[in-house]
């Protein structure tokens, strides 16, 4: 499906759901009316009773009304709120009773009045743009620079249109919307000529629309060169020699960061209307929402997926949001996941005390799609960011070693529940040791990182990939046979091995070779015996001359 009919589909099922909202505002209005009338002949537990029910019904409505664009009934239901709550829990009088009756005609009278214009606007505004294929222009004048670039972009993955001049550079990304402009600074002589080209075009609307991630080449490394770079909004410059292993982790960085790993956002609100349109919202932004309406749901939702942010109402039946915020931080494993509170209610002690009491941010309804998606995505990533800290290698990137092991036993336990397969492969660069010797330690990390980001382009989003030690790594595959495996491990092999590594004392290019072992599960049932199977692969596949992928032989005590 293309951009246009998704959103097409993203804005006619917004509607949709605004539709439902609008039609439900009378019967909502009706149950608040059954509370809050009457109240002069009740006695003073039953009074109290009725307050309560009447003030949390306009709680949920005053939240719920501003973001489906009906501001009218929001700022009237948020009145008659603001009255109950004050008069909730004193005796009433006689204006007292005129007042609350007052408000809640001028609450029924606004149904006549709710407009449209608030959630139409914000379906022009998060129009998001998520691409379902990367894409890059690379603007290079050096055609011999330009196709080894292209061969290294291509061999990740990526989409590459060259172009050698900046003639047809706006009608290109006008036409392919790339994620990246990788372009060089010096075009046919003239010493600024991408840096000018890219400052004008990113000040046209049409293309300041698609927010284009741009990188610059240059042989000039002077500050005007710098700065000119910076004018036009780079988020990367690389000075001619380039480093190639380099680029391609600033590249994989400005058009990877969770694009293919979706947030995972947990909404606990017992605004069942309200909770679907955040979730279609949020999800049309490329996150994958879960929903516990019921807030005693919520632990069992978080076992899986483990959420990356908890989106939670303040009042609630059963448990309030403060209360359910500190039962989640009793348990270990959720103490890092972020709790940002909504609610309706503007006391001002009330985001002090939410924060006090285990949340991390407040955000006030009625919520503006366009800011819960931001919020939202801000929160979703510091909270991966902290996460990864804890449980990935610093150098590579990748999954650290007790972290790989912890993982192989779990995909262990699941495999043999659900009864499937899966391969193990454990990866060793070949001659390592001599290339730190020969270029020196930064050049190997550069080797290092650049194996781990071909493993990550070439595998899936299910697979554990693992910085198991030195130059070695390991690749879990779920329901994969090791038939398979071997194939895929062969086919990234021989990709690493064409990658070419440059030696910055004499600009000399040199390659890297690896090797691998594969085991697979259930003809290995525990870890230990899968890691020394793979082991032993690895060893044979060395013995054999390196730079090969052998398959382990059943296993032996």
């Amino acid at each position: 499906m293309n951009k246009t009919k998704k959103q097409a589909l993203f804005a006619r099922k917004l509607k949709e759901q605004q539709k439902q909202f609008v039609a439900s505002i009378p019967k909502k209005i009706e149950a608040i009316t059954q509370q809050l009338t009457q109240l002069s002949s009740l006695n003073h537990a039953a009074l109290q009773e009725r307050m309560q029910q009447g003030y949390m019904l306009l709680h949920t409505l005053s939240g719920s009304a501003g973001t489906f664009g009906c501001p009218e009934v929001g700022q009237q239901s948020k009145a008659l709120e603001k009255k109950i709550k004050q008069l909730k829990d004193t005796a009433l009088t006689p204006q007292d009773l005129m007042q609350i009756e007052l408000l809640l005609k001028n609450l029924t009278d606004s149904t006549n009045n709710h407009t449209h214009e608030s959630l139409n606007q914000v379906l022009q505004d998060t129009a998001l743009h998520h691409p379902e294929n990367l894409r890059i222009i690379l603007v290079e004048d050096d055609a011999i620079l330009a196709e080894l670039l292209t061969n290294q972009l291509t061999n990740f993955g990526y989409q590459v249109t060259v172009l050698p001049n900046l003639n047809n550079l706006e009608s290109a990304i006008v036409e392919i919307k790339p994620n990246l402009v990788i372009c060089d600074i010096v075009i046919e002589d003239d010493a600024l000529a991408g840096t000018e080209a890219l400052k004008k075009l990113i000040e046209k609307p049409h293309i300041a629309a698609l927010n284009l991630a741009i990188i610059f080449i240059s042989g000039r490394d002077d500050m005007e060169a710098r700065l000119e770079a910076v004018r036009a909004k780079c988020a990367g410059y690389f000075h001619k020699p380039i480093n190639i292993p380099l680029l391609m982790d600033k590249v994989y960085e400005l058009t990877t960061i969770e694009k293919h790993n979706p947030y995972q956002i947990l909404i606990v609100d017992d605004d069942v209307t309200l909770t679907n349109l955040m979730k279609h919202i949020l999800e049309h932004a490329g996150m994958e929402v879960a929903i516990a309406n019921d807030p005693f749901d919520a632990l069992q939702k978080m076992e899986h997926p483990r959420p990356d942010l908890i989106l939670m109402d303040v009042h609630m039946p059963k448990c309030s949001g403060t209360e359910l915020a500190q039962v989640i931080r009793q348990h270990q494993n959720y103490l890092g996941i972020p709790i940002l509170f909504l609610s309706a209610d503007d006391d001002k002690d009330l985001p002090m005390s939410a924060l006090i009491d285990g949340g991390d941010d407040f955000i006030t309804k009625p919520i503006q799609p366009d800011i819960l998606v931001s919020i939202t995505e801000s929160k979703a990533y510091r909270s991966r960011q902290l996460n990864r800290q804890m449980t990935e290698d610093s150098l590579t990137g990748l999954y650290n070693h007790s972290f790989t092991e912890n993982e192989i036993e779990r995909e262990i336990n699941r495999a043999d529940r659900t009864h499937r397969y899966f391969s193990l492969a454990m990866i060793d660069l070949d001659f390592f040791k001599a290339v730190n010797d020969t270029y020196g330690h930064g050049v190997g990390d550069e080797v290092l990182r650049s194996l781990s980001y071909l493993l990550k382009k070439r595998l899936r989003l299910t697979d554990v990939i693992g910085r198991y030690g030195g130059e070695e790594f390991l690749v879990v595959m779920p329901e994969t046979s090791i038939e398979d495996a071997v194939c895929l491990i062969n086919e990234i092999k021989d990709s690493f091995s064409a990658m070419p590594f440059f030696n910055p004392e004499d600009e000399r290019v040199f390659y890297v070779t690896l090797s691998a072992g594969i085991a697979s599960f259930p003809e290995c049932h525990t870890r230990e015996e899968l890691m020394t199977l793979a082991d032993q692969a690895l060893y044979q596949a060395k013995e054999k001359g390196r730079n090969q992928v052998v398959c382990a032989t059943p296993y032996t005590p």
